[in-house]
This record gives structure tokens, C-alpha cells and sequence, in this order.
């Protein structure tokens, strides 16, 4: 009998992509394979797959599965019987915006405000993505690519300047919501531009590690620091901020 990892898990990615041998090994048994010069080898990998049959046996048939009911979150709204909006570029409208009631497509975060303010009277849920720190973010990290020469502190005017714009976008948005609305404010993840050199970085000395000609001996370094480095980065990049605010009659 043949038993095929990559049918008994699924993907992060979701259907159709299947996962590789190396994902399932360091996602499910925190294990780290095909790490060698040489790529491949035949029994670590005989070892890991079998390891993960018999964890998947042990787990059950749903382990490692991605939920088969998947609903966008308009989606189970709808199925509720409530009404979503979504306020936000044509890219994300055109991936979520399908089970939408209604949507307004935007390009700055002045329209993400103006949008919010046009849809929260037709919509029971309004979901607007206000961008201002992603852009910060985007502009800052172009050639980070090493760690060391990334610099917290190189952040601290823009930052201020970005998370002052965004607060008056928020002041604007809640002054114009009615009485006995709720205000959710929530963000995706904290700073993950370390965390995305480090995994640059780490993604290179695979490579390294396999020289692609003779004598070819430049290899990038990537040891049990940098791991720690890595680990502590993820971290950071995993915390969010998120605050609740409902706006009664007399505020």
C-alpha cells in the first residue's frame, strides 16, 4: 500500500496546492529535513513521511486539515442573515467581495473614510483597511535584506507621522458612525521586517549550501543565533493590536 502525505494534509495555501515533505515535517513533527549539500535524503525523508502517517493516525482524520466548510467572513454573515460591505482596493474586492452585499473600490485612505461613511447605513458589517503603515512599511523595507543593518529607531519619525494620520482617519470615521455602533479596530500583525530578512537570509543559505558549479564555495552562514534571531523576530511579527469601541446615543 501507498500512503501520500501530501493527500492526508493539506496546504496552508488551501486546494488545490499540496504540501511538500519538508512543510509537513517542520510544521507537524518540528522537524527539519533536506537541509543537506547533497538535497535529498532517502531515509530522512522514509522516516518523516512515516512519522506523519502514524501522527496522523494517532490524531485523527481531520488533523491537518483545512476547514472543508470554508465561508469568507461576508460569506457567514450572509448565512446569518446580515449584510457586509467591503471598502477596500479591487484587488481584495475582487478575491472577497463576491459574497458581499455591496463594495466601494479605493485607492487612498481618504476614500477607505468616505467609503466606510457611504455604506454603514446600507450594511449591518463594514469592513474598511485603512493602509498608511503598510505603505511605511513597503517604502522602508526595499533592500533590507540584511539584518544587522536594520534600525528600529530609522522608523520613529515616519511611524509618528503615519500613526498620526491614521488617528485622524479613526476620529473620522467615528464621527461619522450613528448612535449604537460598534468600532473594531484591528492590526494584521506587528512589524515583520526583520522577521522577513531573517527568513531571506535563511532561504539563501539553503541555496548556498547546494554549489551549483566545482569549487563553487560561497555559502551563506546560518547557525543557532540566527535561529534564536529568527524565532524572537516571528514573534514580534505575530503581535497585533486590536481595540473595541461602541458609540452610544450621547457620545
Amino acid at each position: 500500500m501507498i500512503v501520500d502525505t501530501s493527500v492526508l494534509y493539506d496546504s496552508k495555501r488551501g486546494k488545490p496546492y499540496t504540501p511538500g515533505l519538508a512543510y509537513l515535517a517542520k510544521t507537524y513533527l518540528k522537524r527539519e529535513i533536506q537541509l543537506s549539500a547533497s538535497g535529498h535524503n532517502p531515509v530522512e525523508d522514509a522516516r518523516a513521511a512515516l512519522d506523519l502517517v502514524n501522527l496522523k493516525i494517532e490524531k485523527g482524520e481531520y488533523f491537518g486539515r483545512s476547514d472543508q466548510e470554508y465561508h469568507s467572513f461576508c460569506g457567514r454573515l450572509e448565512v446569518g442573515g446580515k449584510h457586509c460591505s467591503i471598502v477596500d482596493t479591487s484587488v481584495v474586492i475582487r478575491k472577497y467581495g463576491s459574497t458581499a452585499k455591496s463594495s466601494v473600490e479605493c485607492k487612498t485612505d481618504e476614500d477607505v473614510c468616505q467609503g466606510i461613511a457611504s455604506e454603514i447605513s446600507k450594511s449591518d458589517f463594514v469592513f474598511g483597511r485603512l493602509r498608511e503603515l503598510e505603505s511605511l512599511y513597503s517604502m522602508t523595507k526595499d533592500g533590507q535584506t540584511d539584518p544587522v543593518a536594520y534600525n528600529e529607531d530609522a522608523l520613529d519619525s515616519n511611524y509618528i507621522r503615519s500613526t498620526t494620520v491614521i488617528d485622524g482617519y479613526i476620529g473620522q470615521i467615528w464621527n461619522g458612525l450613528p448612535p449604537n455602533t460598534m468600532l473594531m479596530c484591528v492590526s494584521s500583525h506587528g512589524d515583520s521586517m526583520l522577521a522577513s530578512a531573517l527568513l531571506k537570509k535563511k532561504a539563501q543559505s539553503r541555496a548556498s549550501s547546494r554549489p551549483t558549479s566545482p569549487g563553487d564555495s560561497s555559502k551563506i552562514e546560518w547557525g543557532p543565533i540566527n535561529e534564536e534571531q529568527l524565532s524572537k523576530a516571528v514573534a514580534v511579527a505575530r503581535m497585533g493590536t486590536a481595540f473595541v469601541a461602541v458609540k452610544h446615543a450621547n457620545s
